[in-house]
């Protein structure tokens, strides 16, 4: 499987988002070795992240996304 980054931007030109997927599928996010999903505040500082694999979430040593306080 050929594994494509997306990167989306806010009007500033700043990163918003970053995604790894299956080429051609933004649907089936997947990546191994990092985070799958990253989201940057406006300022580049991270907001959020998810960790997928085959389509699904998963992380070996902690939680696959951060939960709600």
């Amino acid at each position: 499987m050929k594994i494509q980054k997306s990167i989306g931007y806010y009007r500033s030109g700043n990163i918003r988002y970053e995604l790894w997927h299956k080429e051609g599928d933004r649907s089936y996010p997947h990546r191994e070795d990092g985070p799958t999903y990253i989201v940057y505040y406006e300022s580049g500082e991270k907001n959020y992240e998810e960790w997928c694999v085959n389509g699904k979430l998963h992380k070996i040593d902690g939680p696959a996304y951060p939960s709600s306080s």
